[in-house]
């Protein structure tokens, strides 16, 4: 017995020790988190605003990092949260609300009212929209990636 007890020991410390990926079970909780912005662009009426293909950056002198949260509202939605910190202060984008998450082969589409807005690993987040005014043919784009 005296034997036995510290193999027990032994045993129950490598089992606790063990990592487990234990993957969440909704569809929204798969792709929730913090995620840090690799690369940004904001085009509003055909000006470019930002243009950034590696964060944290630099652009017109100043120092630019970003952050987006995915907040999990329901099984399927999220809410989707992104800050610019330019020269070390926090500005909050526009968050868009409410967006459903459905899988889509290996990834997960984002849609907001019914428009695909991005896809999600559970890792990465590639957001791309665009849209062009149809009475002044301007075109505004807002686009990123994010990683966990």
């Amino acid at each position: 017995m005296k034997k036995l007890l510290p193999l027990l020991v032994v045993v129950a410390l490598i089992s606790a020790c063990k990592k487990q990926n234990v993957e969440p079970a909704t569809l929204a909780g798969r792709i929730a988190g913090q995620y840090q912005l690799q690369s940004i662009r904001l085009i509003d009426a055909n000006t470019e605003i930002l243009d950034l293909s590696q964060m944290p950056g630099t652009y017109k002198g100043k120092r630019i990092a970003g952050t987006l949260e995915v907040t999990e509202l329901s099984v399927t939605q999220v809410t989707l949260k992104p800050f610019l910190q330019v020269d070390g202060q926090n500005n909050a984008l526009t968050a868009i609300e409410e967006v459903d998450v459905e899988e889509s082969g290996k990834v997960y589409a984002l849609l907001y009212e019914g428009e695909r807005i991005a896809d999600a690993d559970g890792e990465n987040i590639i957001f791309n929209v665009t849209y062009t005014d149809p009475q002044t043919n301007k075109t505004t784009v807002y686009a990123f990636t994010a990683k966990k």
